[in-house]
């Protein structure tokens, strides 16, 4: 089965996002983001995945890794006319925190 180029491209961008990161002195580690910041997933900008729909176990994998913690449900919700995926997590320091993932671009919020 070929990769289509919009996948690797969604890979290369992963891997960007997710890899090793270089350390700072003087960086201290994020424990918590207000819910007001967004944090944009770049995932080609286009509404498709390797040519599928962006779909709840696309949404699922990609907070699972982003947030290495376990999936604990995905709702699909619609809130002032625009549809995301509610991706509910257990992260490893017990705390349960909810990731909204856009349906049309995979972005997550």
């Amino acid at each position: 089965m070929p990769v289509s180029p919009t996948f690797k491209l969604l890979l290369a961008v992963l891997a960007t996002l997710f890899g090793p990161q270089p350390v700072s002195a003087s960086m201290e580690p994020v424990r918590h983001l207000p819910q007001s910041t967004h944090i944009p997933l770049l995932l080609a900008a286009t509404e498709t995945l390797g040519g599928e729909e962006f779909t709840a176990e696309n949404a699922a994998s990609v907070v699972r890794k982003r947030s290495r913690g376990r999936v604990l449900s995905v709702e699909t919700v619609k809130q002032e006319g625009q549809l995301f995926y509610e991706v509910k997590v257990l992260l490893k320091s017990g705390e349960i925190r909810i990731y909204h993932v856009d349906t049309t671009t995979g972005g997550i919020q």
